[in-house]
């Protein structure tokens, strides 16, 4: 089974129909530092739903994602704009700058993938390197409140226009990591279908384990919100934002 984003690429933006790229990324842009325009960082970009509306805003964005299908739909959204962005596909961990930049951001659940503490430190470390002196790191985590109560061990089904998608999850509390079924079916033609299915494991952080990470890596003025507001996560919260300054 695949692993690597690239045949989910082709019907991506179809299956996240529900979320909405403008409003996401117009919250992470009053997280930003000051009014812009910024040279960004998006990691794990994707088909590019937010970094077009970074774009639009104004900012200069360099994305990063693994999956090349990805990148091949993020050009194609990003290429009209007509303004400057640069695409890299490398894996988040160990993508470096040569110049580095004002801000980074990561975003819907990238950091969650990051399943042991090793890759959570390769990830914090290389976004330090990469952000000037003052820089700020955003990024957001699905926690473990989500994965254990929302999505553990859940079935889903989404049957669309295009493609139908088959949703099963199995999630361990002693590891706090969440396996991830995917089987889509996507329309070729008329009334053929194509299947692929993909296997994602992702893992659970606590707010804690996020900010000893950062600390680490040389980031302080740790700030965490129940995301889409700026109030401080509870206990039910299902997705945290964090914000990070790296250390002068």
């Amino acid at each position: 089974m695949s692993t690597d984003y690239n045949k989910l690429s082709e019907v991506y933006d179809e299956l996240l129909y529900d979320v909405p790229g403008a409003e996401w990324a117009e919250y992470l842009i009053k997280l930003l530092p000051g009014p812009g325009p910024l040279s960004l960082l998006e990691y794990a970009c994707g088909s590019g739903r937010l970094t077009q509306e970074f774009l639009r805003r104004g900012h200069t964005v360099i994305g990063v994602d693994r999956a090349e299908g990805m990148l091949a739909q993020a050009a194609d959204k990003l290429r009209p704009l007509g303004r400057p962005y640069q695409l890299a596909c490398c894996d988040m961990t160990e993508f470096r700058l040569v110049r580095p930049v004002d801000a980074a951001v990561c975003g819907l659940d990238a950091v969650n993938y990051l399943t042991t503490p090793e890759e959570l430190k390769r990830f914090l470390d290389a976004a330090a390197a990469n952000l000037r002196d003052g820089g700020v790191l955003l990024f957001d985590i699905s926690t473990v409140y989500r994965l254990q109560h929302v999505l553990g061990n859940e079935f889903y089904y989404d049957d669309g226009e295009n493609q139908t998608l088959f949703w099963q999850n199995h999630y361990d509390e002693q590891t706090a990591l969440l396996e991830m079924t995917l089987t889509v079916f996507s329309r070729e033609d008329g009334e053929t279908y194509h299947r692929f299915d993909e296997v994602h494991l992702i893992r659970g952080w606590s707010e804690e384990e996020i900010r000893r990470a950062l600390g680490t890596a040389g980031f302080t003025g740790v700030e965490a919100f129940a995301f889409g507001t700026e109030h401080p996560p509870q206990a039910d919260c299902e997705r945290i934002e964090f914000r990070a300054v790296k250390r002068s």
